[in-house]
């Protein structure tokens, strides 16, 4: 690689990394690209073990090696953050459940951003869930007798969990009842039973049938 093409690479990955900073989006940044300041980086720490010029003091030896080791860590810092901004925006789209263009990532973010997202799909689901039986459970306070008011479950006198038998009207993931047992995941036209909690919910959603 002649000085022509470090300048010319260096001044990519400059202009890359201010774009990044800039923009609220996640750029373009494929695989290749990454590949190629990699490889960049590879060779600007190898010039640190080139040997200087054979008639240079021992002072430009020194000032030499220098600004090959200063090169090497500018280099390093400049790819380093590039690609730590752009997780830090991969993190946020995560949590916000926004769509990326996998064209738009590295191999490795795209792995990074499937694995991120199933997870906090999963947590808004079961937070969804449990939102829900917090809202049955108020709406049918009025109703139950006062010995079975909704209360925290107290270790020394633990409460009597109702079951009943289902049938599944449509494929659905799996839950956990008010037992802590999961069930599911569930497909159409299963029969099961569940705490009847969790089955009215269920029905409600339209995603279960009573069969009792």
């Amino acid at each position: 690689m002649d000085k022509r093409e470090f300048k010319t690479i260096y001044e990519e990955l400059l202009f890359n990394w201010e774009l990044e900073c800039s923009s609220e989006e996640i750029t373009t940044f494929p695989e290749m690209k990454l590949k190629k300041f990699q490889n960049f980086q590879k060779e600007i720490h190898q010039l640190e073990h080139h040997a200087p010029p054979t008639d240079a003091t021992e002072q430009d030896k020194a000032i030499l090696w220098e600004l090959k080791r200063e090169s090497s860590k500018n280099i390093d810092y400049i790819l380093n953050d590039l690609l730590a901004i752009r997780q830090e925006k991969i993190i946020r789209m995560c949590i916000d459940l926004e769509v990326i263009d996998l064209k738009n990532l590295t191999l490795s973010e795209q792995d990074f951003y499937r694995n991120l997202l199933s997870a906090f799909k999963g947590y808004k689901k079961t937070k969804q869930y449990y939102n829900a039986i917090a809202d049955t459970c108020s709406e049918e306070e009025s109703l139950i007798p006062p010995e079975e008011t909704c209360e925290p479950m107290d270790a020394s006198t633990p409460s009597k969990i109702e079951y009943c038998d289902v049938r599944i009207l449509k494929n659905w993931s799996a839950l956990v009842g008010p037992d802590l047992v999961t069930y599911g995941p569930f497909q159409k036209e299963d029969i099961v039973r569940l705490p009847k909690k969790s089955a009215r919910i269920m029905e409600k959603e339209k995603i279960a049938e009573l069969l009792e």
